[in-house]
């Protein structure tokens, strides 16, 4: 208690950035220091900060507005600034890399975290929870070290961009202890089940973990790499079970934690978990290291990512005529809001995002152009109607060269992330399969102010000139470049190949071996066509012989879903029930689904949080009203007859080459 005093008036400091937070943090940090003292004269907290963590370090004397309480908070700023900080705790905001600019705290993520990763794509580095790393690591007494705790998202202690991160944490801590509480909402499947409850509950979507970084004093650093003590929590825990665990285990130190744990080793590539291994790098890598590259020493000369349309629930819709009456009504207010100067709210009609708002700001008109409405790949095994715009679209990517007139059949592409793959022939949205990287058969020469054509500009090969000629070296046979683009899709699909570099196809893109005899590379090819021409055709397959119990008289559907979690049958509707699936139909899974568990997960009457706009799958096809019900007999088909092709496929040797 003789410390509190000095504690309290001293050397506590916190800040916060939300006015009605800054006075409920206020009151609390006193309330508990009368109570803990007994004291009945009240005396306030001097050290809480009205301000923004990551720009006060930039606040000095000149900074202090003539306002009284502007005076004081500023003052209380720059004490705290001349602070030795020895201990930092916080929840780091979660928001992704936008918003509000910090070039200073910005530069030294560059200098660091992103300097020591590999990864072509840095955004999330700069994502706000990791901001909070980089400020209290640098904000640490560096002759003293200190403690930094933080309750944040858990994508980084796996991320691929985020190597760098872990890199620089060994570097700058002696100890790092990390106690990982999972709850990705934002995988599926049974991933998803595994992932178990939010530590937040409903109203947060990310991984979640608590990190503990240790600083020893500088005399007493040795320069070693920083030791890693990890737990996981477990899988299928619910939040309550989660909640109870840390009950349990109370603190870092307490022996039941501590013989919990484990220490990680990292691997020269910042791997903590789901390390990579080494023949892995020593394939040919399916991506150019620059795209549209006509000689790249690799499978493909480009790749792109998926559309990303930024506004799915205006954009998107099973109804040819919906998109068109949400994106006439969207554009109508827009130039209405073109009129009058500023933007009409309505997220009924309209997403306001930061690129409409700038477009706005522009005074840029906008026309509807029914030209614009095409078919894309929604997600495996749903396609929708989608107004495909340069205007109104966030991000087209190379999808102009890859399908420029988006007519069905112009081209083919091998969708892939992590060690999902799925094939399709029309544009494919950015999250196909999560996050889309589309590699294509061919690319069209495209005119840049040109978005919709009538005709494809030249066509190129999709598949290099280069790895033509190694197959042929290796082969002594003559090979096509369709040959090596189904080769790929058939590789992809090798279960020896997903089981062995599972870890490394969740950090990267694949690299890919050429088996060594041309009888094997021909079984790849020939299954890959055949697996090719089975999933591009799911529509058409041949109906499972389902039991129809009860009949379709009533021919909506609002949402499909399996009786008591059975798997065997599904319940269309009040009137129908679909029996006898084979358990074994769910073990063909693209990106955590079987393709049944797709269908029940989008062909059902869904109505978007933000938009309140509805999206009706008994829209898709009208003039069949039996489209869902005999589409769940043909995705049945459609999974065993994949799992028999798989079977097929020569078993691979997976040395290094």
């Amino acid at each position: 208690k003789h410390d509190l005093v000095r504690k309290y008036r001293e050397e506590l400091h916190a800040n916060e950035i939300v006015l009605l937070s800054y006075y409920i943090a206020a009151t609390n940090i006193e309330t508990v220091f009368h109570a803990l003292m007994g004291r009945s004269s009240y005396k306030e907290f001097p050290g809480i900060v009205l301000g923004d963590t990551f720009r006060m370090r930039q606040v000095t004397a000149e900074d202090i507005f003539d306002d009284e309480a502007f005076i004081q908070n500023s003052a209380r700023i720059i004490t705290e600034n001349k602070c030795p900080i020895s201990v930092i705790i916080g929840n780091p905001p979660y928001a992704v890399a936008k918003g509000d600019s910090y070039p200073e705290l910005e530069k030294r993520i560059s200098e660091t975290y992103a300097a020591q990763t590999d990864a072509t794509r840095k955004v999330a580095l700069y994502d706000s929870y990791i901001k909070g790393f980089r400020w209290a690591s640098d904000r640490l007494d560096p002759e003293n070290g200190g403690v930094v705790c933080f309750v944040s998202g858990a994508g980084w202690l796996d991320g691929y961009s985020h190597d760098g991160m872990r890199k620089c944490l060994v570097e700058e801590f002696d100890h790092i202890y990390v106690y990982n509480l999972r709850g990705n909402c934002n995988s599926s499947g049974e991933t998803r089940k595994k992932e178990g409850g939010g530590i937040f509950g409903e109203g947060s979507r990310t991984p979640i973990a608590i990190t503990l970084l240790v600083k020893l004093p500088a005399a007493q650093r040795t320069g070693a790499p920083g030791v890693i003590h990890y737990k996981d929590i477990g899988d299928y825990k619910s939040r309550e079970v989660k909640l109870h665990d840390l009950d349990m285990y109370q603190s870092f130190f307490s022996k039941e934690w501590t013989e919990a744990s484990t220490v990680i080793t990292p691997n020269a590539k910042g791997d903590w978990l789901n390390q990579r291994g080494g023949a892995f790098d020593t394939f040919i890598p399916i991506e150019p290291s620059k795209k549209f590259d006509l000689a790249p020493e690799a499978f493909f000369t480009t790749f792109s990512m998926g559309l990303n349309t930024a506004r799915d629930a205006w954009a998107y819709d099973f109804s040819k005529d919906a998109v068109t009456q949400k994106m006439q009504a969207s554009i109508a207010l827009y130039n209405q809001a073109l009129e009058v100067g500023r933007p009409i709210e309505d997220a009924k009609v309209i997403n306001w995002n930061a690129t409409l708002l700038e477009k706005l700001a522009r005074k840029l008109p906008a026309a509807f152009d029914p030209q614009a409405i095409r078919i894309a790949h929604y997600r495996p095994f749903c396609k929708q109607w989608v107004y495909y715009s340069h205007f109104w679209d966030a991000r087209h990517y190379q999808m102009p060269k890859i399908f420029p007139t988006g007519k069905q059949g112009e081209n083919l592409v091998i969708c892939l992330c992590g060690d999902s793959c799925f094939i399709t022939d029309i544009t494919p949205d950015l999250h196909l399969v999560s996050t889309t990287q589309c590699f294509p058969l061919y690319w069209y020469e495209d005119d840049a102010a040109e978005l919709l054509k009538e005709e494809a500009g030249e066509r190129h090969d999709g598949v290099s000139d280069w790895i033509v000629k190694e197959a042929e070296k290796r082969y002594g046979q003559t090979v096509t470049k369709e040959q090596i683009f189904f080769y790929v899709y058939g590789l992809l699909h090798s279960p020896e190949y997903r089981e062995a570099f599972s870890a490394d196809l969740k950090k990267a893109l694949p690299r890919l071996p050429l088996v060594e005899r041309y009888e094997d590379f021909t079984v790849f090819s020939e299954t890959g066509k055949a697996l090719a021409e089975l999933h591009l055709n799911y529509e058409a397959c041949e109906p499972y012989p389902l039991e129809e119990v009860g009949s379709f008289s009533n021919t909506r559907v609002t949402k499909l879903s399996f009786p008591r979690k059975d798997k065997t049958q599904v319940v269309v509707n009040d009137t129908l029930t679909l029996r006898g699936i084979p358990l074994e139909a769910h073990n063909y899974v693209v990106n955590g689904r079987s393709p049944i568990e797709w269908l029940l997960d989008r062909y059902q009457v869904k109505t978007d949080k933000a938009s309140n706009l509805t999206n009706d799958p008994n829209l898709w096809a009208p003039e069949n009203p039996r489209y869902i019900p005999d589409l769940i007999k043909r995705l049945v088909t459609l999974s065993l007859e994949t799992q028999k092709l798989i079977s097929q496929l020569p078993k691979l040797k997976l040395e290094a080459q």
